[in-house]
């Protein structure tokens, strides 16, 4: 309800609101119950809110990490999490939903960015084995700084078609082509 209110006392201050940026969350792998509800539930209630406020044609943009992209060894709720994110947004932004509703949907993955997200998240991660794991993913990690997310986040406003994926990593915005299904897979056995 929070969120709902904010939303429309913005409404009612600005008149006119074109774009919901909706990028909170936790990384908290021992509270996993509490992470899948604030990162992908939490991110659906708002894009739902969003559509009561946004002036058509408007925009959500939904910023998650980069692990909604691809399978995330140290960290499997949050990229479960956030590979919901994904789905929804690419499902919800569908042309056949934009067509209907004016806003755009798209999704913000974002590289490892100095921010409060990832302050003493290996002491969060669920098992010796994987805080191993993402102390070493992050030694490595290109990071960027808050303000190329930004930057990011105003490209995408200009050109994300609705629907689309982005990812910003390593201070570079790219577009995210997901092949077609079809084109992609091996059939292995048939059963009649």
């Amino acid at each position: 309800m929070d969120i709902h209110d904010s939303l429309l006392k913005a409404k009612s201050e600005l008149k006119s609101v074109d774009m919901v940026i909706n990028t909170f969350g936790i990384w908290d792998e021992k509270q996993w119950e509490y992470e899948v509800n604030l990162n992908l539930m939490g991110t659906l209630n708002v894009n739902q809110l969003a559509e009561d406020v946004i002036t058509k044609p408007g925009m959500v943009l939904n910023v998650v990490g980069l692990s909604g992209t691809e399978p995330f060894s140290p960290s499997p709720v949050l990229a479960g999490s956030f590979h919901g994110v994904i789905g929804y947004t690419r499902s919800k932004g569908h042309e056949q939903n934009f067509m209907r509703t004016g806003i755009r949907v798209v999704a913000l993955c974002s590289g490892i960015t100095e921010s409060p997200f990832t302050k003493d998240v290996i002491k969060k991660i669920c098992c010796p084995h994987m805080s191993n794991d993402l102390k070493a993913y992050l030694d490595e990690a290109c990071w960027q700084k808050p303000e190329v997310v930004a930057k990011a986040i105003v490209e995408v406003y200009k050109c994300g078609d609705s629907g689309s994926v982005w990812i910003v990593e390593g201070s570079r915005l790219f577009s995210l082509k997901i092949p077609d299904l079809k084109a992609h897979r091996v059939l292995e056995n048939q059963f009649i």
